[in-house]
């Protein structure tokens, strides 16, 4: 992924694992950044890290080789999320933005990468895994792209990945569709439910949690904006670890390797492409201000009276790069 004309980001739910004998933990992760140092994306962004997590990390010689730390882990929660980068990239910033509501300690971690002469600005975060206060996934959306948007002249993209913990068609799912930003599934893959927690496929949380559910959601998203028309699009969205892992050994507990995940989630990975030709329109870069919970959209070419056909524009671009959200 050297080109500065490829730039390649990944997010991935690791699960803290099962207490259980069954749950292999150290094996799955393994696993798991063994796929991450094949994919080799510019940036990884992992949710629910733990300090054993962060043990395996560092005897993967591999994936040290190749990748820097962003963050430090939090002390304050069991798990936490962690950003990682390629070595040949330079950290220009980074930061952790709180946020105003989180009864389960969550934030987003925060950082801009400079490949070649290009600017990037990625943040993310694992949103709250339930509604504790009417809106708090709203709000907590809404305080990453504001965050992320400040001073972002110079920045050729911005993204927001993690687990959001709601699927399409939720509630919730108006803080992305008034957002300005393109969710990367569903440009490249258009109905595709691309779901990536999928207890029909994967069932490590069905052993886990002893029940029979077949809850299947699209939970993980790549969001990206390009607050400046550069031109960066889409080439590629993929799955991953959508397959039981290689192996033979048997655990403790007589489950074989073989049957085993490497998560109870599964990756994304989203190749960006920057192409030669220039837009022809005139996007206006988008500025969030969050007020009781939602978002609401201005441009810095337009002055606030104006916000009603601005609005009209933001969801017709929106309706044209995905229009799906519009049928739920």
């Amino acid at each position: 992924m050297g080109s500065l004309e490829v730039f390649s980001v990944l997010t991935w739910n690791i699960w803290f694992g099962s207490r259980s004998k069954w749950d292999r933990k150290e094996d799955r992760w393994n696993y798991l950044l063994d796929i991450v140092v094949e994919k080799d994306p510019d940036v990884a962004a992992f949710q629910e890290c733990t300090e054993d997590f962060l043990a395996v990390v560092e005897r993967h010689t591999e994936f040290k080789q190749s990748y820097k730390v962003v963050n430090k882990a939090s002390t304050s929660t069991d798990y936490f999320v962690m950003l990682f980068v390629k070595k040949d990239l330079e950290i220009v910033a980074s930061k952790t933005i709180k946020f105003p509501v989180s009864y389960l300690g969550r934030n987003c971690e925060s950082v801009t990468v400079r490949k070649e002469k290009s600017l990037f600005r990625l943040g993310t975060s694992h949103i709250e895994s339930y509604e504790t206060v009417p809106g708090v996934r709203q709000q907590q959306l809404n305080t990453i792209f504001n965050a992320l948007l400040k001073w972002s002249n110079n920045i050729e993209m911005i993204f927001v990945l993690g687990d959001f913990n709601f699927g399409d068609c939720d509630k919730d799912e108006k803080a992305v569709e008034e957002s300005g930003f393109g969710d990367t599934w569903r440009i490249v893959h258009g109905d595709d439910p691309g779901f990536t927690f999928d207890m029909q496929r994967n069932w490590m949380k069905k052993r886990h949690e002893g029940n029979k559910e077949n809850y299947r959601s699209r939970l993980d998203r790549i969001l990206y904006l390009e607050p400046q028309p550069i031109n960066w699009v889409p080439k590629e969205c993929l799955l991953l670890g959508t397959e039981t892992m290689k192996g033979t050994g048997g655990t403790e507990s007589g489950i074989p390797l073989s049957e085993l995940f490497p998560s109870d989630h599964f990756g994304l990975l989203a190749t960006f492409d920057k192409v030669s030709a220039r837009r022809t329109d005139n996007t206006n870069k988008a500025v969030f201000s969050t007020t009781n919970n939602t978002s609401n959209i201005t441009t810095e070419s337009q002055p606030s009276s104006a916000s009603h056909h601005q609005n009209v524009s933001v969801l017709f671009r929106l309706y044209l790069a995905h229009p799906h959200i519009f049928l739920c």
